[in-house]
């Protein structure tokens, strides 16, 4: 055991003293931003409408030959498509549009890159378009708030869902198309992040732990917090920051890190441009749409998923009796209500036979993908209703159209309601339309009887 421990301190200490040495003797390329990428980088409030209408221009005439600026794992911006992807283009107009519309795109307007945040992607869609926002919103506040102009490098994790959620974000948002999400995934960048952590508390004594944004309990505060650290770090003479990146990596040093769900007081603030970056793309993932006058709900099912430990972790939604007489009270007999759920089937049953007991209009919304069924929410105009513990349904209400908004959440013995504090908003488009209702289970109800 000793000597394995001294193998990896030696490992470890190697490894920081070559990267030092990179650093400080080392060639190092400054990432080089063309024009055409410079038309589609985002202001510090939103796109600016000329960049609007360059995309929709790009959208209706692309073809084979069209040139793009991809994102790709060197550390310069190439301003045209490698032959392979020459070739895919090709194959089908799709294709075409997609390798066409590949951009760097950020939420600053500059065109020099001198910190990195790195960004941790997990979960499927809905999360993470959560973390992505929380990237976004902490690259803006660095950029307006502390002078700190910073590029997201993408690091996903191995788990096979994570395929099908970049497929989801790249078919439906166009601005994410071209991002390369494994540029962090590599044994380099692991060594990297190991001797960041030695080389912070060996020059001057700073705390790594403070470049990491990977809280559930995250807020506009800690996020300061952490910026400030950061800002002081990159300004101070004690450590050998590097503002550029190497052949081996796209992260400069000292980088700051960010994972987990966006913290809703960033969101409020920053939710204008968080709508305009996700710009969602119909044309490539809707098929059904919801009625004007239809309430949209969304059954998660989580307690289908994990039987045994769903109620225990808090993943608890209301029963269909609850359903039908509470969660929808407000509506009349022969309302509309069109149900979506990820699972379907006969586990939507008995929410149809409830709801239609109340002398409601049912249907379920089947046979469709993930992200046609992410559309039919965002498309919701009377009315949206989901839990909060559903980040696909956070986020088609975050983002969509419906004129009121009900994530609830539930009261039981073992969620307490305390998984998501009620949040006041004070943005236009989130106060007095997405609220966040309480509700008792039947369990709750028995408790405080007896």
């Amino acid at each position: 055991d000793s000597r394995k421990r001294c193998r990896r301190l030696l490992t470890v200490s190697v490894a920081a003293l070559l990267v030092f040495l990179v650093w400080i003797h080392g060639e190092v390329v400054t990432v080089q931003l063309t024009e055409a990428s410079k038309k589609y980088l985002m202001n510090e409030n939103v796109f600016q409408e000329k960049v609007k209408q360059e995309i929709r221009s790009r959208r209706k005439n692309a073809t084979a030959n069209a040139t793009a600026v991809a994102f790709g794992g060197s550390n310069h911006v190439s301003t045209t498509m490698d032959a392979a992807t020459k070739e895919e283009s090709v194959t089908d107009a799709n294709s075409t549009y997609e390798t066409a519309l590949r951009q760097d795109v950020s939420l600053h307007n500059t065109s020099t890159i001198n910190a990195t945040i790195v960004v941790f992607l997990s979960g499927e869609m809905g999360n993470h378009l959560s973390i992505l926002a929380k990237a976004l919103c902490v690259q803006l506040m660095a950029e307006n708030e502390y002078n700190i102009t910073a590029k997201l490098v993408f690091r996903h994790q191995s788990h096979p869902k994570w395929t099908r959620a970049r497929e989801d974000l790249e078919r439906c948002f166009p601005n994410l198309r071209g991002f390369n999400f494994s540029a962090a995934n590599s044994v380099a960048f692991d060594d990297f992040s190991i001797a960041q952590d030695q080389l912070l508390l060996t020059h001057g004594g700073w705390d790594p732990a403070k470049l990491k944004l990977i809280s559930d309990f995250d807020n506009k505060t800690s996020i300061q917090n952490s910026l400030a650290y950061w800002k002081n770090m990159l300004d101070s003479p004690s450590i050998p920051t590097n503002n550029e990146t190497s052949d081996v990596l796209e992260v400069t040093f000292p980088f700051l890190s960010v994972a987990v769900w966006c913290p809703l007081d960033i969101l409020d603030q920053h939710l204008d441009e968080i709508r305009d970056f996700f710009e969602f793309e119909k044309s490539f993932c809707c098929r059904l749409q919801p009625d004007i006058d239809e309430s949209v709900f969304h059954l998660r099912n989580f307690l289908l998923e994990m039987p045994r430990k769903g109620k225990k972790m808090g993943f608890e939604e209301l029963s269909p009796n609850k359903t039908a007489w509470e969660l929808f009270r407000h509506l009349n007999q022969n309302d509309k209500i069109a149900i979506t759920s990820r699972f379907g089937g006969n586990d939507v049953g008995p929410y149809v036979l409830a709801l239609k007991e109340r002398g409601l209009q049912v249907r379920v919304i089947e046979n469709q993908t993930g992200t046609q069924d992410f559309c039919f929410l965002w498309s919701a105009k009377k009315e949206l209703v989901g839990t909060r513990l559903s980040t696909f349904v956070d986020w088609a209400a975050f983002l969509g159209q419906a004129k009121r908004v009900n994530l609830y959440r539930v009261m039981s013995p073992d969620t307490h309601a305390t998984t998501f504090p009620i949040f006041n908003w004070t943005h236009p488009k989130l106060r007095n339309r997405v609220y966040s209702n309480v509700y008792k289970s039947e369990e709750q109800d028995a408790l405080e009887v007896n």
